[in-house]
């Protein structure tokens, strides 16, 4: 049970580390997808935008437009988040 945990924990940290690598290259939709994956790295809100804005970037941004969503917005307080978040973690 131990070992899981601290495999878990290392999983996280290297998907982390991935994802800030890919945002500095300019990968903002792998970033994305693998930024919405962590459970410790953002708060609940904060999660839900950046989940949002993958999803918008990946093609389903109709959805939210739909819904009456400013997809434009939601991408840019993503980045916002990650960018701050990047200044924090480097």
């Amino acid at each position: 049970m131990k070992s899981t945990i601290i495999n878990l924990i290392r999983l996280e940290k290297y998907n982390r580390n991935k994802a800030v690598e890919y945002w500095i290259n300019g990968n903002h939709k792998k970033a994305l997808r693998i930024f919405r994956t962590l459970n410790k790295t953002f708060s609940k809100e904060d999660k839900i935008i950046i989940i949002q804005a993958s999803e918008i970037v990946n093609g389903h941004d109709h959805f939210y437009k739909a819904i009456g969503k400013d997809t434009d917005n939601i991408v840019a307080k993503a980045s916002y988040i990650i960018t701050k978040f990047i200044g924090n973690y480097v």
